[in-house]
């Protein structure tokens, strides 16, 4: 069985609760649970100033940060934001979702990572293979694709229709998740993607990680609904580095799952004027 965590004190003890018994199947103790919160609330409390740290990264860099630049899924994710490409203090780095897979997050970062290695992870300047299986079907005459993998953060990222001569519709799948991001709002640092990637450099001995960095823009915010505001923008926030201290986190048995993807052809009659929408 592998491992999960989930921080405490950053969300209503109900909602920790909730979601072990949901999605991780662990059933535990309420009261003891909001004790927990308790008590990592305290413990946060209790810690200085948030201190982040972001530097410059290296000249060697250069050649490989230009070509992650120059590659067209960076230019289509980041064009209407303002981003740097930097080194950040992972550590320090606010998260947006309370719970990681910790033991994929050691996979996605092979042991002692040499310097290309780190950047490959972070940063990649190619297309990435697929993690995936599957294939078209064709059943009682309904064509279908489906494809699973082992990789969460598989997604339909682009869908294209061409009419000459055939009409022909093609799905594009990708990962949501490509570059290590971090955003800024608020005069704070998120980590916005990448999360199980910068939970495994540290494991791994890491301290500072290349990333885009978004520049804050008014009117949008990265943060999710779901987390308290004032729990994420309070003075101590929850950080990356509290993922490896026992006392702000619950780890529990983690069963994983695949992510799939099923595209599937329809054919049937309606009346006319019977579609909600309009097809041209």
């Amino acid at each position: 069985m592998l491992e999960g965590r989930y921080l405490l004190g950053v969300e209503p003890a109900e909602t920790t609760t909730s979601f072990l018994a949901r999605s991780a199947r662990f059933p535990v103790d309420q009261a003891a649970i909001r004790e927990r919160c308790d008590a990592a609330r305290d413990i946060r409390a209790a810690r200085g100033p948030l201190s982040q740290r972001v530097v410059p990264c290296p000249p060697q860099y250069d050649e490989h940060l230009s070509r992650v630049r120059s590659r067209p899924l960076f230019q289509s994710l980041f064009h209407s934001y303002g981003t740097d490409l930097g080194l950040v203090d992972i550590a320090s780095l606010i998260p947006v979702q309370p719970h990681a897979d910790y033991s994929f997050a050691l996979e996605a970062v092979p042991p002692a990572p040499k310097e290309q290695e780190i950047l490959d992870v972070c940063l990649p300047a190619g297309p990435q293979p697929l993690d995936a299986w599957g294939g078209v079907t064709d059943a009682h005459g309904v064509g279908s694709f489906t494809v699973c993998s082992n990789d969460l953060n598989l997604m339909v990222s682009e869908v294209h229709m061409d009419t000459d001569p055939l009409l022909k519709v093609t799905f594009t799948l990708s990962k949501t998740a490509v570059f290590l991001v971090v955003a800024e709002e608020e005069g704070r640092l998120f980590l916005k993607d990448g999360t199980h990637r910068a939970i495994g450099l540290l494991a791994r001995g890491v301290a500072m990680a290349p990333c885009v960095i978004l520049r804050e823009v008014s009117g949008r915010s990265i943060v999710p609904d779901f987390l308290p505001r004032d729990s994420i923008f309070g003075v101590h926030p929850p950080q990356v580095g509290d993922f490896f201290d026992e006392r702000l986190y619950f780890a529990h048995p983690w069963a994983r799952g695949i992510k799939v993807v099923r595209i599937r052809s329809d054919e049937f009659v309606l009346p006319k004027g019977g579609l909600d929408v309009p097809v041209e």
